[in-house]
């Protein structure tokens, strides 16, 4: 019987860590053209943001839930071409930062504990 009780907990709690949307909030710049999409439950940020150029092509993607920065966030050169990536856990930097080139060619890492840089790592050509 215990094990059917945390059985269900799990349950919820993995149904409460993947709530859909309820909207998909919107802003634009000034020309109207799209900035941002960041899905929305119960009026907090959670799921992917993306912020995007006036351009149309994507400059950031990040996990947000419960209205906080929490997993994989992307940064983009315009043109769809990775400039860094990483995690984010309770609104701190940890584990690899990985930095890359107009290219996308990789250049250097960094890593984080707890938000401070405790590592660097530059790649060389």
């Amino acid at each position: 019987m215990k094990k059917i009780a945390v059985f269900f907990t799990a349950l919820l709690v993995m149904a409460a860590c993947t709530a859909k949307p309820e909207k998909i909030e919107k802003v634009y710049y000034p020309s109207g053209k799209l900035l941002a999409e960041m899905p929305m439950v119960k009026g907090l940020k959670h799921g992917k943001i993306i912020w995007y150029y006036e351009s149309g092509d994507i400059k950031t993607t990040q996990e947000v839930k419960r209205g906080a920065a929490d997993g994989r966030i992307i940064f983009y050169y315009e043109g769809n071409i990775k400039e860094h990536e990483g995690v984010i856990k309770n609104g701190k930097r940890i584990g690899e930062f990985k930095y890359y080139d107009r290219q996308g060619k990789l250049i250097k890492s960094e890593f984080y504990s707890n938000g401070s840089v405790v590592k660097e790592k530059t790649y060389t050509p």
